[in-house]
């Protein structure tokens, strides 16, 4: 019946457009519902969460580092710039695949923003300890600060 309607009533006039979303497409979440359901996060989504963790790392990092908590634990320091910095590289690898491979493009690109700006810096870090590993022969260059 409502093929013969349509057809008989000849050319479709423009305010009798067709839905936006179609039978079988993909409608969009509101963003409220796409945060709170991990399952349905996309590689962008996942790199904006890597880059709050590494804030978060890096937060943890420098109340270390200026003796917030009243106590020199030299080794805490070195683990939460080793976290940072593997966080922050993850999550700028996995913001430049989003932005790549259109997998949460725009997330991608913000995360890749706030990712670089917090994690660029331990990754570098990170990276530069791995090599001088490897080039050294498995020890570190005695480096001493000049307090």
């Amino acid at each position: 019946m409502a093929i013969e309607q349509s057809v008989a009533r000849g050319p479709r006039r423009k305010r009798d457009r067709d839905p936006s979303y179609r039978h079988a497409t993909v409608v969009p979440l509101p963003w409220v519902d796409q945060m709170l359901n991990p399952l349905s996060w996309r590689v962008g989504h996942w790199a904006m969460f890597g880059a709050v963790l590494t804030l978060a790392a890096d937060i943890i990092t420098g109340l270390y580092l200026f003796n917030f908590f009243g106590i020199g634990r030299q080794f805490e320091l070195q683990m939460w710039l080793l976290i940072a910095g593997s966080l922050g590289f993850v999550s700028i690898t996995a913001s430049l695949y989003a932005i790549f491979f259109k997998s949460g493009r725009a997330t991608g690109i913000f995360a890749f923003i706030c990712s670089f700006i917090v994690g660029a810096a331990p990754a570098w870090l990170v990276l530069n300890t791995i090599l001088q590993f490897i080039i050294n022969g498995g020890t570190l260059p005695d480096a001493p600060i000049n307090w």
